[in-house]
């Protein structure tokens, strides 16, 4: 499994002015692998 995280790779990129903060790719981590939905 790869995951793209969001506002990398083929994902959509974050908004202008948006950080990228650590927290939101351990978000997107836990619900991948807990089969979460969005």
């Amino acid at each position: 499994m790869a995951m793209d995280f969001g506002g990398h790779g083929l994902s959509s990129h974050y908004n202008p002015g948006l950080p990228y903060y650590q927290q939101n790719f351990v978000s997107e981590v836990r619900r991948v692998a807990t089969g979460e939905p969005e």
